[in-house]
């Protein structure tokens, strides 16, 4: 949270059992515009929602109704410290591991199911290759001996190449590059991302994408390319090669999205299950809520 609300305000509200322990979690970036408070999504936050303690209070699996009242007692702990923030905005995005938002419903939040794309399992390579479409797998295995991969640990080089990226394309990035910079050499610092290039026969970089990692999952949050490789899959390439340097790094990937149709496509045709999670919302005053669902 640090990173991906620097220069911004962010806490975290707590549900504690009586006995002292944390039992769930909700942090939150949380601004203030005219007097209105908000909280939203930091960027390059895919979900940012309620955490429950499950592992400290349930050693063992607990049964449906035991893990419901508990989810239920926490959450509306937790909504009862929103509450005393008098917010005029709440928008967040949980987890998919989240599937109660009951709590928040019972106190006037709404929800909308979004979807994002996951390979459950890449430990196996050549069987996440076995699951991409047939047109993908013969374009990624075709173009595969044509390139290199390279991981790169130069934050700045890359914030440079993703600006260039979107100023060839004529729009702007809208991503500083001071954010990028810093998310990035953080992350590598911390050995949980990598900047990875894809690099041709001739030692041009074709494309460069930005993968955040823990033990659990790998999440692919910026990915970019040079302009002359707009036409030939170098991101294809670039994911399919970067899944093979995670398989013994983590679990699974997550395409982070997306609901647009264009890349909602592409990220399945890699074999990647839609996977759905909640957002959820509660607006006190109508005219916030058209900005904040319009905003660009």
């Amino acid at each position: 949270m640090d990173v991906v609300c620097q220069g911004k305000e962010w806490d975290v509200a707590l549900a504690v059992s009586p006995e002292g322990k944390v039992a769930a979690a909700l942090p939150y970036l949380i601004g203030s515009k005219l007097g209105l408070r908000y909280i939203l999504q930091p960027q390059l936050t895919q979900y940012n929602g309620i955490w429950y303690n499950y592992k400290e209070f349930f050693p063992t699996n607990p049964s449906e109704n035991v893990r419901l009242s508990f989810e239920h007692t926490h959450a509306h702990a937790i909504i009862d410290q929103l509450d005393r923030l008098r917010l005029t905005c709440y928008v967040q995005a949980f987890s998919p591991a989240i599937t109660n938002w009951q709590p928040f419903y019972e106190r006037g939040f709404s929800q909308s199911t979004r979807y994002t794309y996951r390979i459950p399992d890449i430990s196996d390579p050549q069987h996440v290759l076995s699951q991409f479409t047939e047109s993908r797998r013969h374009m990624v295995v075709k173009m595969d001996a044509g390139f290199r991969l390279e991981e790169c640990r130069d934050a700045e080089w890359f914030a440079d190449f993703h600006q260039r990226y979107w100023n060839g394309k004529g729009q702007h990035d809208l991503l500083s590059h001071r954010f990028m910079s810093h998310l990035v050499a953080a992350s590598i610092a911390h050995d949980s991302g990598a900047v990875m290039k894809l690099i041709d026969a001739d030692g041009h970089v074709a494309a460069a994408l930005f993968v955040v990692f823990d033990r659990w999952s790998a999440y692919l949050l910026l990915t970019a390319y040079s302009l002359q490789y707009y036409h030939n899959n170098s991101i294809s390439v670039l994911i399919w090669k970067t899944l093979r340097w995670l398989s013994g790094r983590t679990k699974a990937f997550d395409f982070e999205g997306s609901m647009i149709p264009g890349k909602e496509r592409f990220n399945r045709s890699f074999g990647a299950v839609q996977t759905p999670f909640f957002q959820i919302v509660k607006y006190s005053n109508p005219i916030v809520r058209w900005v904040v669902e319009h905003r660009k």
